[in-house]
């Protein structure tokens, strides 16, 4: 389970978490009025789980989105 520590005290002892982090590679959550608002990870575990997904398109499929954008971008017209 990680860490929990909040906002002010990490405020206080960023350093101390920052080599925590890194020496024992434990993840720290950070609390603010008790709830969850952010967390400090080792990098590499970030690295391993990227939830960035890739699109993996091929060269026409991604000309092919570039052209629509484009020619939205020409066409659309804000309405205030």
């Amino acid at each position: 389970m990680a860490k929990t520590i909040s906002a002010s005290k990490a405020k206080n002892n960023f350093g101390y978490l920052l080599e925590e982090v890194y020496v024992k590679g434990k993840s720290i959550t950070i609390t603010k009025n008790n709830k969850p608002i952010a967390r400090i990870s080792p990098i590499y575990s970030y690295e391993q789980t990227d939830p960035t997904p890739s699109l993996s398109l091929t060269d026409s499929e991604y000309k092919k989105v570039i052209a629509g954008v484009k020619e939205f971008r020409e066409t659309f017209k804000f309405s205030y």
